[in-house]
């Protein structure tokens, strides 16, 4: 059974996901010790900007650029807020463009620091995901975390998954 990080950087106007994503695979690396894949559609800037990034990312997965993105909500500090676009229409593609058996897939603003995401592959479930999360700031209205809108499903957290390769998970890719 093959074990990786999938990472999906897509800039915006004012985050660099990319450098991101390239702090956190060397992260990957030193804590968690498993090969890492970014999935971006700017191979020119992760070229340009990144020189060394094949000593990062085991591989790299180049998608066709796309200028569609939504509206998200950016929270800078605990009163400041600001709207970006967000181009997130390509994760429901992790389970195809993943090349592991089993994978851990991450939010690259996501800071690991020991090596607690291995316990994923120990555990018998073939699909992780967050339902809960805690706010430090406690400013948030929790409410709007409870579903996706107001008549649809309950909300969970994708910033980070872990998955196995079953026909259960295909399906819900």
């Amino acid at each position: 059974m093959t074990k990786g990080v999938l990472l999906f950087a897509r800039n915006n106007n004012e985050i660099d996901y990319v450098k991101q994503a390239y702090w956190l695979a060397s992260r990957i690396s030193r804590y968690l010790n498993l090969p890492t894949t970014l999935v971006t559609d700017n191979q020119e800037y992760l070229e340009n900007a990144f020189p060394s990034y094949n000593t990062v990312f085991d591989s790299v997965v180049i998608l066709d650029y796309t200028t569609g993105y939504t509206s998200k909500r950016y929270h800078v500090g605990t009163l400041i807020q600001k709207r970006l676009e967000f181009k997130n229409d390509t994760r429901p593609l992790a389970y195809d463009l993943s090349p592991y058996d089993e994978t851990i897939l991450i939010d690259t603003d996501v800071v690991i620091a020991d090596e607690s995401f291995l316990k994923c592959f120990e555990q018998s479930k073939d699909f992780l995901i967050y339902k809960d999360a805690y706010d430090l700031a406690q400013h948030r209205n929790y409410k709007e975390f409870e579903y996706v809108s107001e008549t649809s499903v309950d909300f969970y957290w994708a910033t980070c998954i872990f998955f196995r390769k079953t026909s259960k998970n295909k399906i819900f890719f």
